[in-house]
């Protein structure tokens, strides 16, 4: 049979485990709330953006005089106005989904790194056993049904050993594409900088104009 202190160790893996999943798991479930709200956000603001860029077409049409040249810049600063909120919204989002992505990650290292543990401990228990002659094994145990129950102990062991290499296979699968999703993320806020970046320029180079027009 398994020693009592295989069985305390196989405890305290399981309960690593266990709070491996539990800790990550709320605090993602924070981040994703406001994942969430930043959603919102962002669909208000697509609909301010598209409500600017209308204004900003009308004013186009009829900006032959001052006045609507100016009504034209003012269009066109409120529109890359809501542009740069909306930016930064979404900014904001991809911050939040990267640090989710970044809790997934740690958790399921910490997943790979149990499995680990467990598979080692597991190749050396099969060992030994196998490693033990027959003859000695059978003497062992005081009747036909202990060596029975050995047996069948070896067996579930195998069996587990099996279990949990297809586990971190997946567990590797799943940190990969946890990774690449996360370098996406990151690419996508490089992206959103660099719109906001231009958006300001717009800014800047809107005012200069308006400024211009107010001095003639």
């Amino acid at each position: 049979m398994i020693a009592r202190w295989q069985f305390y160790v196989m405890c305290l893996v399981a309960g690593a485990l266990v709070f491996s999943f539990a800790g990550p798991s709320r605090a993602n479930e924070a981040v994703q709330r406001q994942i969430d709200k930043k959603n919102e956000e962002i669909k208000r603001l697509e609909e301010e953006t598209r409500q600017y860029e209308a204004a900003r077409t009308a004013a186009e049409q009829e900006a032959r005089s001052l006045q609507g040249q100016l009504k034209s810049i003012d269009a066109s600063l409120n529109r890359i106005a809501a542009n740069s909120r909306l930016t930064n919204a979404k900014i904001g989002r991809t911050k939040l989904e990267i640090q989710a992505l970044a809790g997934d990650i740690s958790a399921t290292e910490a997943i790979i790194e149990v499995n680990r543990e467990r598979l080692r401990s597991l190749v050396v228990a099969i060992e030994k056993a196998e490693r033990e002659p027959p003859l000695a094994a059978i003497f062992k145990h005081d009747s036909l049904a202990g060596i029975f129950t050995a047996a069948d102990e070896l067996g579930q062991l195998e069996g587990e050993l099996a279990r949990r290499i297809t586990e971190l296979r997946t567990d590797r699968d799943r940190l990969r594409l946890q990774h690449v999703g996360a370098e996406a993320k990151k690419f996508d806020l490089e992206t959103f900088a660099g719109d906001l970046a231009y958006q300001q320029t717009l800014q800047t180079v809107q005012r200069a104009s308006r400024t211009t027009l107010l001095a003639e």
